[in-house]
C-alpha cells in the first residue's frame, strides 16, 4: 500500500507531500491539485506498463493519461530542470524515487528521460499489481450495447470510462469475488459470492430494487446490458430508458468487487448523478472494501461522501480512524502555491479541525438564509 507520494516541479506542485490511507479522499475548490496528484499516479501505472519506467523514462501520453508536452509537465516557475516523484510503500515498507529531466532547448517533447531512480523490487501491488481501477469523472452515460475489451483475463477492468462493465459482468459473473469479507447474504440468509449477484446485492444497497442481465453479442464484440427495478417490472428495461445514476454507479460497485488484496482503486466524483442517500451507502461501502485490502482513493465535491465515510469510522467499518486520510487542496496567494491540509478524524467521526472551504457551504448558505 503507498503511504505517501512526494511531488516534485510537477505541473501545479513545487513541493507537495501526499498521505494516503486505507482509503482516502481529496477534497478542494477546483484546480488546485487534486487530479494533478492523482495524474502523477497515473503516469507512474502507465510508464510501468509500457516498460518505459523501467528503462527510466517518463512517457507523457498513453491509453491512460494525456499530459501533453514536457512544457505542460514542468511546474510553472521551476528553478530546476527536473520533475520528480518519490513513492513510500509499507507493509513492507520500501521507498522509490524518480527524476526526469527537462530539456529547454527542447520543451515539446512527449517523453521525459530519467536521471536517475532507484526502482529495484518494485512491489507487485497498487498502482504496480497486474490489475488496476481507475474510473474518471466522465464515465460512459446509458447505451444500448457497451464494448467489449481486448486485456486478457489477468488484467481486465472495467475500464476507465466504466465502458468495459457488462463484459466483465459477463466474463466473470459466474466467478466468486476475491474478498469473500464482502459477500452479502440475501433475505433468506444465503450466501452466493458470484460476482454477478453480490453486484445486484451491492447495488441494491445503494439504488434499491436494481436488477440487471447482460447478453453477449460475440459476433459483435459488444455486450447488451438490461435493467429493471424489482417487482416492478418482468422485462428489463434499456438503459437508455433509465437516468444516469446506475450507469455511473455500477462500474464502482464492479470494480471493488473485482479488485484483489493489494490493488488500487481510483474514483473521480463517485457522487455524479447519485442521490444523497446513496451517496453515502457507497461511500460505506467503499469503505469495506478498503478495510479488505484494497486501497481506494475518492475525488470528491460531496459532504454526503465526506460524511459516509465518517459513518463508515463511527461503525467501526474502518477499525482504525487513522487509516482513513483526508487531503483538502486549497489556493495559494501566489501563483503555483496551492496549499494542502490534512484534517484528521476521530473514532466518533468527528473532525479535528475545518479549513475555511472544507464542505463548509451549507453552514455558509444558512447563515445567510436566516
Amino acid at each position: 500500500m503507498i503511504s505517501n507520494l512526494r511531488i516534485e516541479r510537477f505541473k501545479c506542485f513545487e513541493d507537495v507531500n501526499i498521505t494516503f490511507g486505507k482509503i482516502t479522499l481529496f477534497a478542494g475548490i477546483n484546480a488546485t491539485g487534486k487530479s494533478t496528484v492523482i495524474q502523477a499516479l497515473l503516469l507512474l501505472r502507465q510508464a510501468y506498463l509500457t516498460g518505459d519506467l523501467k528503462e527510466n523514462k517518463l512517457p507523457l501520453n498513453g491509453d491512460l493519461i494525456k499530459i501533453g508536452t514536457a512544457k505542460d509537465a514542468l511546474y510553472y516557475g521551476s528553478q530546476e530542470d527536473s520533475v520528480a516523484f518519490t513513492s513510500n510503500f509499507k507493509n513492507p515498507n520500501h521507498s522509490f524515487r524518480w527524476t526526469f529531466g527537462y530539456e529547454k532547448e527542447n520543451p515539446d517533447k512527449y517523453f521525459m528521460e530519467g536521471i536517475s531512480s532507484n526502482m529495484a523490487d518494485l512491489p507487485s501491488s497498487g498502482i504496480f499489481a497486474p490489475r488496476f481501477f481507475y474510473l474518471m469523472a466522465e464515465r460512459l452515460g446509458p447505451r444500448l450495447t457497451y464494448p467489449m475489451t481486448e486485456l486478457s483475463h489477468k488484467e481486465m477492468h472495467v475500464g476507465f470510462q466504466g465502458e468495459h462493465t457488462a463484459h466483465c459482468l459477463a466474463k466473470f459473473g459466474d466467478d466468486p469475488i476475491p474478498n469473500s469479507d464482502l459477500a452479502l447474504k440475501t433475505d433468506e440468509g444465503i450466501i452466493n459470492s458470484s460476482l454477478a449477484h453480490q453486484t445486484q446485492l451491492w447495488m441494491r444497497q445503494v439504488t434499491p430494487y436494481v436488477m440487471f442481465n447482460t447478453e453477449s453479442v460475440t459476433q459483435t464484440d459488444w455486450v447488451k446490458l438490461g435493467i429493471k427495478v424489482y417487482g416492478e417490472q418482468t422485462d428489463y428495461m434499456r438503459p437508455t430508458n433509465l437516468g444516469f445514476g446506475i450507469s455511473y454507479t455500477l462500474p464502482i460497485i464492479v470494480a471493488a468487487l473485482m479488485a484483489e488484496p493489494g490493488t488500487m482503486l481510483i474514483i473521480e466524483n463517485p457522487e455524479a448523478h447519485l442521490h444523497p442517500a446513496g451517496q453515502s451507502r457507497l461511500a460505506q461501502f467503499l469503505a469495506k472494501v478498503a478495510e479488505n485490502r484494497v486501497q481506494v482513493i475518492l475525488e470528491t465535491h460531496s459532504d454526503h461522501i465526506l460524511n459516509g465515510l465518517r459513518i463508515a469510522v463511527k461503525k467501526g467499518i474502518i477499525a482504525n480512524s487513522d487509516d482513513m486520510k483526508m487531503q483538502f487542496f486549497s489556493r495559494g496567494k501566489t501563483l503555483g502555491s496551492n496549499i494542502v491540509e490534512k484534517p484528521r478524524i476521530f473514532k466518533d467521526g468527528g473532525i479535528d479541525r475545518w479549513p475555511e472551504g472544507f464542505f463548509d457551504q451549507f453552514e455558509r448558505d444558512l447563515e445567510e438564509l436566516f
